[in-house]
This record gives C-alpha cells, structure tokens and sequence, in this order.
C-alpha cells in the first residue's frame, strides 16, 4: 500500500521534485545533501520516495538523502515521469 501510494505520488510531480529526482536517475547518485527547510525533499521523503541516510544532519552539506530502491526502479522504467 505505501508503495502504491509512492508510486501514485510520483505521477504528479513538481519541476522541483522532478529536478531532485533527475539527478538520482540521471548521475546514478543514491545520496543528495538538502536543508532542513527544503520543502520538496520534505515531501519525497513524506511518500517514502527519499529517506533518511545516516543519524545525524552535517553542518555544511545538510540532510543526506537517498532515494528507495523501488523509487528508483520505477523512475527509470518510467523516465517519461521525468521530463519537463
């Protein structure tokens, strides 16, 4: 079911979360740094698309992400999600 609902979430989304995501799929990244106050990862991480790497949050770089196997898995079958 939460995949199901990530998945769904991914069919809509903003040119922000599309640009976070771009750069997991396309530079074959699995960790991004974000603020605190990055709304767009906020809400990836909300769907289970992004999660939480690591206990602690780093000064200089921020937050570190990384995207969930299965989001990624569904993003490069469906790179039309994607586009501009």
């Amino acid at each position: 079911m939460f995949i199901k609902k990530g998945k769904a979430r991914l069919r809509s989304l903003t040119e922000e979360e599309k640009n976070i995501l771009r750069k997991y799929v396309n530079n074959q990244s699995r960790t991004q740094y974000f603020s605190s106050t990055d709304g767009s990862a906020s809400e990836l991480e909300a769907f289970g698309i992004l999660v939480f790497y690591g206990g602690h949050y780093h000064m200089m770089q921020g937050i570190p992400y990384g995207i969930a196997d299965w989001a990624l898995k569904y993003l490069k079958s469906n790179s039309h999600l994607l586009r501009k």
